[in-house]
This record gives C-alpha cells, structure tokens and sequence, in this order.
C-alpha cells in the first residue's frame, strides 16, 4: 500500500501538466487562427486593388488597342491606294504587298505603320513595284546602318529614282564625288548596296533589335484587341 500514494501523486502532476500544455495548445492555435484570419483579410484587399488595377490596365489595353488598330488600317488603305494609282496593283498584289510588310516587320522590329508609308513613297519614287521592293531592302539596310530614320532614308531613294540623286550624298560619304563625277543611279545604288548589305539583319539580331521585336509583338496584340472591339 506504500506504493499507491506515489502512483497517485505522479498521475496528478502528470494530469496537470496535460492541463497546461492543452491550455498552451489551445492558446496557440487560437492565435494562429487569428493570425490566418488576419491574412485572410489583408490578401482580401490585396486581390481586391490588384483586381481593380488589372481592371483599369485591361480598359487600358483596350483604348490603345483601338487607337493602334485605327492607325494600323488607315495606314493599309493609303499604302492601297498608292499601289493603285501609281502601278495599277489588284487587291491580290496589295495583299501580297500587306504580307510583305508584316514579314519585314517581324524581322526588323519597325513597326508596319512606319514601313507602309516608305514603301508607297518608293513606289512613287520608281513606278515599279518590283524596284520599290530592292528599293526598300536596301532603305532598311540603309537604315539600320547609318542610323537615320527610315523615311528620310526612303525620301532620298524614292527622289534618286526619280532623277534626283543630291539627297543620296548624306547616306555615305564616297557617294559626294560619285554624284559630282557624273555616276549614275545603278552606280551609286551598287555602292550603297555594298556598303550597307546585310545590316538590318544584324541590327535585327541585337539585343536592341529584339527589343524592338518584342515591342511589335505587343503592338501587334494591341492592334488585334483593337481590331475586335471595333464595330
């Protein structure tokens, strides 16, 4: 019988330690529910701004999508028309003529709202549709190697085109006394050719040109949201 009060006194304080520690339990699991619930409310309204702000950037995109898109068209109907009036061309020339753009595009990074007025200035320029297209390769190459912008670039081929050789002595210097010794235009665009062969490929695969490439990308998606919230 000795034995029974330590039993008996090891029970309780073991019982009161199951006590303390389910109390201490309980305690922090009710803290931590609070804590949760505190989260909870916080990443509510965490949602709640981030879902405004995408909201706000959505009717964003839409806008600029429909403004890229009305651009985008009126820059199709005049490169159109200027196909029409100077080489007669058929809506499956001018469609031809789209899907070229949109590849030069996609290769170079300028945007096609840039190319298609160019490209109608060097039809002009030549009357040709084929010249226009060597006329352009080599503007874009121009382009990408002197730095200038393309349509001055295009402005000073389609004027040599068209008699006018002055505006070609800015591109490179060698073309001055070319143009003073009585060269001609096949001679002067061979140069040009040579010197500047290749360089809107190579600007094309810099890290500024892929910069430009995924900055059409997204213009071209604005451009097709724009085009399907149009009427």
């Amino acid at each position: 019988m000795a034995g029974i009060p330590k039993v008996k006194i090891t029970f309780d304080a073991d019982f009161d330690d199951l006590k303390k520690g389910i109390k201490g339990g309980q305690a922090e699991v009710e803290s931590f529910a609070d804590k949760v619930g505190d989260f909870g409310k916080k990443a509510a309204a965490a949602f709640a701004v981030a879902a405004v702000a995408a909201a706000a950037y959505a009717v964003k995109i839409g806008v600029d999508g429909v403004k890229a898109a009305i651009e985008d068209q009126e820059s199709q109907v005049q490169l159109a028309q200027a196909l029409k009036n100077t080489v007669t061309a058929s809506d499956e020339t001018i469609a031809a003529t789209e899907k070229m753009i949109t590849q030069m595009s996609r290769a170079s990074g300028v945007a096609d709202d840039e190319l298609r007025p160019a490209f109608a200035q060097l039809v002009r320029g030549t009357g040709s549709l084929t010249k226009a297209q060597e006329a352009m390769s080599l503007a874009m190459d121009i382009q990408a190697g002197t730095g200038q912008d393309l349509r001055s670039v295009t402005d000073a081929l389609a004027s040599a085109y068209a008699g006018n050789l002055k505006g070609l002595k800015g591109l490179s210097p060698e073309i001055t006394k070319m143009i003073r010794e009585g060269d001609g235009l096949s001679a002067v665009i061979e140069v040009l050719g040579n010197n500047f062969e290749g360089a809107a490929d190579v600007a094309g695969k810099s890290a500024q040109g892929q910069l430009a490439l995924m900055s059409g990308a997204f213009t071209d998606m604005k451009e097709s949201i724009g085009i399907a919230l149009l009427p």
